[in-house]
């Protein structure tokens, strides 16, 4: 990993953006093919670093896509009774601007639940890999992307409660998100069925804290309540400042992030401004393990 950074930086100008990870990247315009080594590399950043953040770029949703797929599949639709933007080329336009310049004011619904921390998708057997975000439109003020990293999350844990998580597990299901939003129409008879996965995953040897605070409620392999508490100790410890970056939009920027080892929430703006996004999401190659 060590080396595709080096490579990036030879061909590119890099930037850290965040003490433990995060990684800004100028000079590659992503709207035109990428070659099988550039992707390998950007494979091996993201890995390493969680979130690259591609500058200047004017892609279209076909372009947005395209770069997507050279890193996996593209064609993860989502609950057919969910509202998750209009879909092209399978991308998702994210916002509060319809067709026109109409702007959609209240925050309803499934929009209300990506306030909260969240891994993209693990309700899922085999979750999100990477997440790809392009800013298309954004307010003046507020509307970022905050990003949380559980790798060092897990690292700051003190040994004798990372021996305490090995082995534990969480149920992830689509269904909890009522729980947190009660806006959401029941649909126990119509939600996916729920996923159980390791609370601790690890990732080419390393270990992360694997969260997700809408699909989530409590670990399991403990009476309840010490499961909800539990949850919530770990949620807070996770989202503590020094774990987490705020990325601030400016158009042209396009995100790209591995859920399997961050969280990410969206930030509150003022919703008469508008703020149109692009996002596409490439499918993990595994179950979480």
């Amino acid at each position: 990993m060590a080396n595709a950074t080096e490579a990036i930086r030879e061909r590119f100008t890099t930037r850290p953006i965040h003490a433990t990870f995060g990684l800004e990247i100028s000079g590659m315009d992503i709207s035109r093919p990428v070659d099988e080594q550039t992707v390998a590399e950007l494979g091996g950043l993201v890995s390493r670093h969680k979130v690259l953040v591609f500058k200047e770029q004017t892609v279209s949703s076909e372009q947005l896509n395209a770069f997507a797929e050279r890193f996996g599949n593209t064609k993860q639709e989502p609950p057919a009774f969910a509202s998750n933007g209009r879909r092209d080329h399978n991308v998702s336009r994210l916002g509060n601007q319809e067709d026109g310049d109409k702007v959609v004011n209240p925050l309803t619904g499934y929009g209300l639940v990506s306030r909260f921390w969240h891994s993209d998708s693990s309700w899922r057997p085999v979750p999100t890999w990477l997440t790809m975000l392009a800013a298309s439109e954004i307010p003046d003020e507020g509307g970022g992307t905050g990003f949380a990293d559980m790798e060092a999350a897990y690292a700051a844990l003190p040994e004798e409660r990372k021996a305490f998580l090995d082995g534990r597990h969480m149920i992830h299901s689509w269904a909890t998100l009522r729980r947190y939003e009660p806006s959401i129409p029941p649909m126990e008879d119509i939600a996916p069925p729920p996923a159980t996965h390791p609370l601790v995953r690890t990732i080419d040897g390393r270990k992360s804290l694997f969260l997700n605070g809408h699909v989530c409620f409590y670990v399991g392999n403990m009476p309840q309540d010490e499961g909800e508490a539990l949850f919530g100790e770990l949620m807070a410890h996770a989202t503590s400042p020094q774990f987490v970056y705020e990325h601030k939009w400016t158009v042209g920027d396009v995100a790209m992030w591995d859920n399997r080892t961050t969280m990410h929430r969206a930030m509150p703006y003022d919703r008469s401004k508008r703020r149109v996004m692009y996002r596409a999401e490439v499918q993990g190659a595994e179950a979480p393990r």
